[in-house]
C-alpha cells in the first residue's frame, strides 16, 4: 500500500524518537514513507529524526524555515506522490494503530476522499485525564468552527488525518491558512469541493510538553479564524479556481461531485441531501421488484433452510422478516454472501440480496447496498462479531454515519447489551476475549454508546436492557404459536425413555449459558432426570475453541448431546421436554430458546439473572447452584402440578410475544424514523415501550 504520513514538528526533540520508533514498527507497510516536516526547529529535533532515516529507508527529512503547522505541511503533500497521504501529530498522542484504523476506513469505502480522528466521537476513548481548561478551549473552538463554517464535524483539531490525493491535488491550490487553522481549512475546501470525509472514532492519548495554551493562544485563534472566514465566506474562493481545481482531480466520481457544487459558497449554503420520500409502509407492492419499505442488513438463512445457521440472529431476521411481509411491508435483506446461494432470490414481499463478504469491509459494503435499495428506513441488527469477527467492527461506526448521513434512519437492534461494571476477568475467561478485562471494558463501552449516539432509534430486547442504552425501545423477541406434539410420539421419535423428567437445554453451545450448572445439577438428581443438551458448536468457537467437544466428553455418561438441529425437528424436541432450562449467570441478551420455549408452551425454567432480565414471576425461577437445580427438578418429579402451574404461566407470557406484535411495534418505529428525517433538524425520540 503506497502511503505518505507526515509529522510536522517543531522542536520535538522530547517526544518525535518515541513516534518513529512507533510508527516504524506498527506501519511496517513497505511502500509506507514517514515524511518529517521540521518547521525552523532549533534543538535536536533534526538529528532525532535523521538517526531514523539512517536505518529506515522509509523516513525522509525536509527541513523548513518558520512556516507554522500549516505552512510545513502543505509544502510538504506537494512532495507526496503516495495514494493516501496522511499526517499525525509528533507526540504519538494518535497512537498508530489508530492512524491506521483510518487507511482501513478508506480501504474498506473507495467511496470515501478521507478518514480523520475524533476525540468526540461517541464510540471514542480517551483514556489520559485531560485539564479542564483544554477540555473547554476544545470545546468552544469546535462549536465555533460548526457554527462559522457549517462543518458536521465534532473535532477538527484532532491530530491525525488521512485522505487521498486527489483531496490534496484540488484544496492545496485554493487554501490560506498556514498555521494551526490548516485543518478548517482543508476540511471546509474539501467540502466545497465534493469531497466526502468522515470522522472515525479513535483512542487518544493526551501528551505533556504541549507547545499550546488555551490562553495565550485565543486571541490568536480568534484572529485566525476570522481571516479564514473572510477568506472562504466573504471574498469567496474565484470560480475560475475551483473550476482549475476540478480539472485536475483524477477521480470521475469526485468530478461530479465537486461540479455538482461549484460556485456554492460553503457547506451552510448547500441544499441538505435529499430526503426519503413520504411514504406510507406497506402500500408499495407491485411490479417485479416494487421499492422496498425497509431494508434489513442482518445474516440470513439459505433460501432452501439447510444447512446450519450462522447464528442465532439469522433466525430472528427470518421471522422478523416474514412477519413484516405478512404486515403488508416489501423489505429487501442486504445478507452476507453464502456459497451456493445466488445473489438474488425473490419471495412474495421479501427480496434477499447476498452482495458483501465477512470482514472490516462488510458493514461499510452493506451499508451501501442498502442505500441503493431506495429504502427510506434501514434496520441493522447488531452483534458483537457478527459481521465477521474483530476486524468487522471497524466499518460499524463508518456505516452507521453514513446511513445517518444519508437520512435512512438507522434503526439498530443490538441483540447483546453488556453491562461495563461487569466486564471483569470472570467475563473475559467466559466469553473468550482475549484481552484484558479493562480494555474490554472500555470498548464495549465505547462501542455501545456509539451505536446509541450514531443511530436514529435503538432496539433492545428486554427492559432491564433499557437501562444499559438509555432511550432505547424495548420490543421483546417473537414467537411464533406452535402446536405441540403428542407427549410420547415426540419421545419416541427422539429415541427419548418414558418414565424420567425431561429437561431440555436447547442452542448453540457456549461459556456463557451456564450449561455446566444443568449437567452438574442432572447428575445429582440421578436417573430420575433426563437431560437433553439440543444444539451445535457455537459458529464463533468453531475451530478455534473445543468447548463444546470438552462438555460432550466431560459429561456424555449423564446427559445427552445431539449436536445441531435441524428447524424441522424443533417441535418434536420441545414436544418431548418436560422443562426448558436457561441457567445463563449473566444474561446480555435476550433468549432464542425462552421464545421458542414460550411458543410450544413448554414450561420454563430461567436463572435468577434471567429472571430479573426478563421480568419473571418467582415460580419460573431456579436457582444455578447444582444442587439447589437438581432439589428444584426433583420438586417437578415429586409433585406434577408445580409442572402444571409452571406451564401456565409460560402460556400467559405467550401472548404478548407474539411476531404479529413485534411486527406492528417495529411498523410504529420506522414510520416515526422516516417521519424525523422529514422534519429539518429533526431528531428521534423513541416512544414509550409497550
Amino acid at each position: 500500500m503506497q502511503m505518505d504520513i507526515v509529522i510536522p514538528a517543531h522542536n520535538e526533540e522530547q517526544r518525535i524518537d518515541r513516534t518513529l520508533k512507533a510508527y516504524r514498527s506498527i506501519v511496517d507497510e513497505p511502500a509506507a514513507r514517514f515524511v518529517v516536516a521540521l518547521d525552523c526547529c532549533t534543538d535536536g529535533t533534526a538529528e532525532v529524526a535523521r538517526s531514523h532515516a539512517r536505518v529506515d529507508s522509509r523516513v525522509e527529512v525536509f527541513e523548513y524555515p518558520k512556516l507554522g503547522k500549516g505552512g510545513v505541511l502543505m509544502e510538504s503533500f506537494r512532495r507526496c506522490e503516495a495514494d493516501l497521504v496522511g499526517f499525525v501529530d509528533a507526540d504519538c498522542a494518535t497512537p498508530p494503530a489508530e492512524f491506521l484504523r483510518l487507511v482501513d476506513t478508506l480501504d474498506a469505502e473507495q467511496d470515501l476522499d478521507g478518514a480523520i480522528a475524533s476525540r468526540s466521537h461517541p464510540a471514542s476513548v480517551l483514556p489520559v485525564h485531560r485539564s479542564l481548561e483544554r477540555r473547554m478551549a476544545s470545546r468552544v473552538f469546535s462549536g465555533l468552527t460548526r457554527a462559522i463554517f457549517g462543518l458536521p464535524f465534532g473535532d477538527t483539531q484532532c491530530g491525525a488525518k488521512v485522505v487521498r490525493r486527489r483531496v490534496l491535488e484540488g484544496a492545496l491550490p485554493l487554501m490560506s491558512s498556514r498555521d494551526f487553522l490548516f485543518d478548517v481549512d482543508l476540511l471546509v475546501t474539501a467540502g466545497k469541493l465534493g469531497f466526502e470525509i468522515v470522522e472515525v472514532p479513535t483512542i487518544w492519548l493526551d501528551q505533556a510538553g504541549s507547545h499550546l495554551s488555551a490562553t495565550a493562544d485565543a486571541k490568536r485563534m480568534a484572529a485566525s479564524s476570522l481571516r479564514l472566514w473572510l477568506n472562504q465566506k466573504v471574498l469567496g474562493v474565484p470560480q475560475p479556481a475551483i473550476s482549475g481545481a476540478i480539472a485536475s482531480i483524477a477521480s470521475p466520481s469526485s468530478i461530479e461531485r465537486a461540479t455538482a457544487v461549484a460556485g456554492v459558497a460553503g457547506p451552510k449554503d448547500r441544499e441538505d441531501p435529499p430526503r426519503a420520500p413520504k411514504t406510507s409502509l406497506g402500500r408499495g407492492r407491485g411490479g417485479t421488484e416494487p421499492r422496498p419499505d425497509v431494508a434489513i442488513v442482518s445474516p440470513y438463512p439459505r433460501a432452501d433452510g439447510s444447512g446450519q445457521l450462522p447464528s442465532g440472529v439469522a433466525r430472528y431476521s427470518l421471522s422478523l422478516t416474514e412477519a413484516l411481509a405478512d404486515a403488508g411491508l416489501n423489505v429487501r435483506v442486504v445478507a452476507p454472501r453464502v456459497d451456493g446461494e445466488p445473489e438474488l432470490t425473490h419471495r412474495p414481499g421479501i427480496t434477499v440480496e447476498r452482495s458483501y463478504s465477512a470482514g472490516a469491509g462488510a458493514l461499510p459494503a452493506a451499508a451501501r447496498a442498502a442505500r441503493r435499495s431506495g429504502a427510506p428506513v434501514v434496520h441493522l441488527q447488531h452483534e458483537v462479531f457478527l459481521y465477521g469477527g474483530p476486524s468487522s467492527v471497524l466499518g460499524l461506526p463508518v456505516a452507521l454515519s453514513r446511513l445517518r448521513l444519508d437520512h435512512v434512519g438507522p434503526v439498530v437492534t443490538m441483540h447483546q447489551v453488556v453491562d461495563p461494571a461487569g466486564v471483569d476477568r470472570e467475563f473475559t475467561e467466559v466469553h473468550r476475549v482475549q484481552v484484558p478485562a479493562p480494555v474490554a471494558r472500555a470498548a464495549l463501552s465505547s462501542l455501545q454508546r456509539g451505536v446509541r449516539g450514531l443511530a436514529a432509534a435503538t432496539i433492545v430486547h428486554e427492559r432491564a436492557f433499557s437501562d444499559i442504552v438509555p432511550d432505547a425501545v424495548v420490543v421483546p423477541l417473537g414467537l411464533h404459536t406452535s402446536e405441540r406434539h403428542p407427549k410420547d410420539e415426540a419421545r419416541s421419535a427422539l429415541g427419548l425413555d418414558e418414565g424420567p423428567l425431561v429437561a431440555l437445554c436447547f442452542g448453540f453451545l457456549s461459556p456463557y449459558k451456564g450449561l455446566e450448572a444443568a449437567l452438574d445439577a442432572a447428575e445429582i438428581a440421578g436417573p430420575s432426570v433426563q437431560l437433553v443438551v439440543a444444539g451445535g458448536e457455537h459458529p464463533r468457537l468453531a475451530g478455534r475453541d473445543t468447548y463444546a467437544a470438552d462438555l460432550a466428553r466431560r459429561y456424555g455418561g449423564s446427559a445427552r448431546f445431539t449436536g445441531y438441529v435441524e428447524d424441522s425437528d424443533l417441535a418434536s424436541y420441545f414436544s418431548a421436554a418436560d422443562v426448558v432450562l436457561l441457567p445463563y449467570p449473566r444474561p446480555f441478551a435476550s433468549s432464542g430458546p425462552f421464545a421458542e420455549a414460550l411458543g410450544f408452551g413448554t414450561p420454563v425454567l430461567c436463572s435468577p439473572a434471567l429472571g430479573a432480565c426478563i421480568g419473571l414471576p418467582d415460580e419460573m425461577v431456579a436457582p444455578i447452584e447444582p444442587d439447589g437445580l437438581a432439589g428444584r427438578l426433583l420438586e417437578l418429579v415429586a409433585a406434577p402440578e408445580r409442572l402444571e402451574r409452571l406451564e401456565n404461566m409460560t402460556s400467559m407470557l405467550a401472548g404478548e410475544r407474539t411476531w404479529k406484535h413485534v411486527a406492528e411495534r417495529h411498523v410504529e418505529i420506522y414510520e416515526e424514523v422516516i417521519d424525523a428525517n422529514r422534519t429539518p433538524r429533526g431528531g428521534f425520540r423513541p416512544a414509550q415501550s409497550r
